[in-house]
């Protein structure tokens, strides 16, 4: 097939079945004859989506860009989707399909059917080269002397004339400054899906750059963490807590410090080094806290995490200082006992509290917010309310407009929400409003590093979704993401600050809780 069909797109034999084209996205398929089908991609670099079923007799079907094969099948009766990227010469994708592969010892050799889908590029490399021409001309001088002497009887006389010659020579030089430019079209994928090791839910994801990798740690039932490498889609098991934590939280305040605090009736925290992979010291708190908020704040050279609120309600809070490495309590309570609430870090050593639950059973859903003020060590009620009382929602803060998004969640009164309001942080006061694509609770959230919030996934009307949507603050608008591989809630969402990658890992699935992580690229 390779050698019959060969790589450009003039060429063609009985073969194959298709001269080549531009992308078009058109779905191909067939039965027991060969085929083979070329594409111009338009760039000789990029990542494009591949969707191929063959069904349950056995087919292979191979895509190459020139000599080099970037997948094989493999002779199977199977489906999937998968993103391929490439970088060559070439902008041709060749798509060689060898239907009943295993016809000589099981099938004979009719009775196939298969199918694949190309997608155009989602990222292209394109090379411009510009000329530019500087003519120089230089010029000389020569100069010829010419000397006649005449005598006569009585004297001589010498005549001297001078004839100049002017030269004029040309030199021509030719510069050639060649200008790479790349052109990054949004890519707004989910790709690779990582297995880990064990299904987690509500548990803890930490980005560690060193590394280039994602500590998850504790879950339901779950005591041991993991790491999660993107470069070759895989986990390695590391040391476990010292005790099973879910509704944790976890804080990286250095390379070799994550504080990993709470749990079901757990009222300690780890210290837990994420390059060897192990804890390094237990601190106790002032009360034991589950499905309590946390927050890093960096001020004034001091680095400290907040921990407040909680299961039962808990109106307290507590604070863990890096330069005396214990915790000690918050001067005071917050206005309101609060769990399933938000905390957000901004400027100045505040941290902005929201939201939550100050009761224990469903109607004690609450729309008050509370400063916590780092200098004092005192919490602040904030005069300015929610529109709408929220539990397990999110709340993600915008730098580009020194405010914070707070989406979704859910109340007794209105439901699963499908509201955001965006809240000012320099004068403590809602701006704006709106509405997403969809209801959701329980779900993620994360900041992109071009300044957009991605909302990911979560629980709508008691179905987890699998769908994702992009809010810019710049146009208070929301627009669709690509959907996840997999439904989650319960789940966390990781921004890879090295990439601009966010990792999404485990939560509750369509059926069963995952065990399962994706990388969505925008």
């Amino acid at each position: 097939m390779n050698a019959a069909c060969g790589d450009v797109c003039s060429l063609s034999s009985s073969l194959c079945s298709a001269s080549c084209t531009t992308c078009d996205e058109q779905q191909v398929a067939g039965a027991d004859t060969p085929v083979s089908r070329r594409y111009d991609m338009g760039a000789t670099s990029g990542v494009f989506r591949f969707d191929y079923n063959t069904y349950t007799v056995q087919d292979d079907i191979l895509v190459w860009n020139g000599e080099t094969l970037l997948f094989d099948t493999g002779c199977v009766g199977a489906s999937d989707t998968i993103y391929i990227s490439y970088s060559s010469t070439s902008s041709i994708i060749r798509v060689d399909v060898e239907p009943n592969c295993d016809c000589i010892v099981v099938n004979g050799c009719t009775g196939t059917r298969w199918r694949f889908q190309l997608y155009c590029l989602n990222y292209t490399t394109v090379t411009t080269s510009t000329t530019t021409t500087t003519t120089t001309t230089t010029t000389s001088a020569t100069t010829t002397t010419t000397t006649r002497t005449t005598r006569t009887t009585t004297s001589a006389t010498t005549a001297t004339s001078a004839t100049t010659t002017t030269t004029t020579r040309t030199t021509t030089t030719t510069t050639t400054a060649t200008t790479t430019t790349t052109t990054r079209m949004p890519v707004n994928l989910w790709n690779p899906t990582i297995n880990i090791s064990v299904a987690r839910t509500h548990h803890t994801s930490t980005y560690i750059p060193e590394t280039n990798t994602v500590l998850l740690t504790g879950g339901t039932d779950l005591a041991w963490t993991e790491s999660v490498h993107v470069s070759t889609a895989s986990s390695t098991v590391q040391g476990s807590m010292t005790e099973i934590r879910a509704y944790h939280t976890a804080n990286r305040l250095s390379t070799n410090f994550v504080l990993l605090a709470g749990g079901y009736s757990v009222a300690t925290a780890d210290i837990f080094d994420p390059i060897a992979g192990s804890v390094t010291g237990t601190i106790s708190m002032s009360v034991a806290r589950s499905q309590h908020v946390s927050a890093t704040i960096q001020y004034r050279g001091v680095t400290k995490v907040l921990l407040a609120g909680g299961v039962g309600p808990v109106a307290t809070g507590d604070v863990y200082d890096n330069t005396t490495n214990k915790f000690s309590p918050v001067s005071n309570s917050m206005s309101s006992a609060r769990w399933g609430h938000t905390a957000t870090t901004v400027s100045n050593g505040y941290v902005i509290i929201a939201g939550g639950r100050n009761g224990s059973a469903d109607g004690t859903e609450t729309n008050s917010l509370d400063l916590y003020n780092s200098s004092s060590n005192t919490f602040l009620p904030i005069a300015a309310n929610m529109n709408t009382a929220r539990y397990q929602h999110t709340a993600t803060y915008m730098p580009s407009i020194n405010a914070i998004i707070f989406a979704g969640g859910w109340s007794l009164i209105n439901g699963f929400l499908q509201t955001y309001e965006i809240f000012d942080v320099a004068t403590l006061t809602f701006i704006r409003n709106g509405t997403m694509l969809r209801p959701r609770e329980w779900f993620a959230s994360s900041l992109l590093l071009n300044g957009r919030v991605l909302l990911i996934g979560g629980n709508n009307n008691y179905m987890n979704l699998v769908a994702c949507e992009i809010y810019d603050p710049s146009t208070n608008t929301v627009t669709a993401a690509a959907n996840m591989n997999y439904a989650r809630r319960y789940h966390t969402a990781t921004l890879m600050t090295s990439t601009g990658q966010v990792m999404a890992c485990g939560g509750e699935g369509a059926i069963r809780a995952s065990t399962t992580c994706e990388v969505y690229t925008p």
